[in-house]
C-alpha cells in the first residue's frame, strides 16, 4: 500500500513538473487567460453547488411547509372532534337529566294519585261507619258520637280517641306510608342510567 502511495505521488510530481515546464514557456497573456479560465471554472463549480443547495433548501421548505399545514389541519379535525363530543355529551347529558326528572315526576304522580285514593276511601268508610251508627230516628243528623274502645295491642298505648281523632290518625298513618312508599321509589331511580 506504502508502495502505491509512493508511486502515486512520483506520478503526480511528473506531472506537476511538465505543467510547471508547460506554463515557464507561455506568454503572459495566455497565462492571464488560463488563470480567468480556472476561475471561471470554480465560479461556476460554486454556482452550480448554490443552485444545487438552494434546491435541496428548496424541497425541505416545501416539505415543511406541507408538514405544518397538515398538523394545522390535524388541530383543526381533532378541536372539531372536541367541539362535537362536548355538544354530544351536553345533549345527552341534557336527555338524561329530562329522562330522570320525567321519572322523579311519575313516581310523585304515581305516589300522589295513590296516596288520594286511598284517602277517598278511607274518609267513605268513615262517612260509611259513621250512617251505620246513627240512631235510626235521627233524620240526616248524625247525633253525638260514641267513643271507640282504647287501642291494644303492641300500637296501641290506651288512648280513647273520638272517632274524629281516630280519622285523623288513620289520614296521618296513610301520609306517612305513602311518604315511605314516595321516598323508597324516589331513590330507587337511577339518575345514571
Amino acid at each position: 500500500m506504502i508502495a502505491f502511495l509512493l508511486s502515486a505521488l512520483g506520478i503526480g510530481n511528473s506531472i506537476l513538473k511538465a505543467a510547471l515546464s508547460w506554463l515557464s514557456k507561455q506568454s503572459p497573456a495566455t497565462l492571464l487567460c488560463i488563470v480567468l479560465a480556472l476561475l471561471l471554472l470554480v465560479d461556476h463549480g460554486a454556482l452550480l453547488m448554490a443552485h444545487r443547495h438552494e434546491r435541496k433548501v428548496e424541497g425541505q421548505l416545501a416539505k415543511t411547509a406541507k408538514e405544518l399545514k397538515d398538523e394545522q389541519a390535524a388541530r383543526a379535525a381533532d378541536r372539531q372532534a372536541y367541539t362535537k363530543a362536548q355538544t354530544d355529551a351536553a345533549a345527552k347529558n341534557k336527555a338524561q337529566v329530562a329522562a330522570t326528572e320525567q321519572q322523579y315526576k311519575k313516581v310523585s304522580d304515581d305516589e300522589r294519585q295513590a296516596y288520594l285514593s286511598d284517602l277517598a276511601k278511607l274518609r267513605a268508610d268513615r262517612v260509611r261507619q259513621q250512617r251505620a251508627s246513627a240512631p235510626s230516628g235521627a233524620a240526616g243528623s248524625a247525633g253525638p258520637s260514641t267513643p271507640s274502645a282504647p287501642a291494644g295491642g303492641a300500637d296501641g298505648d290506651g288512648l280513647h280517641l273520638s272517632p274524629d281523632e281516630h280519622l285523623q290518625a288513620q289520614e296521618i298513618e296513610l301520609r306517612l306510608m305513602h311518604l315511605q312508599d314516595w321516598v323508597e321509589k324516589q331513590l330507587s331511580v337511577d339518575p345514571n342510567q
